[in-house]
């Protein structure tokens, strides 16, 4: 089960990690 959640948590910071870098890329460029 644990392993289950830092899966999920892992998948979402990844996530979140390559919007965040998209948005801030649109803006600088």
């Amino acid at each position: 089960m644990s392993q289950r959640i830092d899966d999920i948590k892992f998948m979402a910071t990844m996530t979140f990690v390559t919007l965040f870098g998209t948005c801030l890329t649109a803006l600088v460029g």
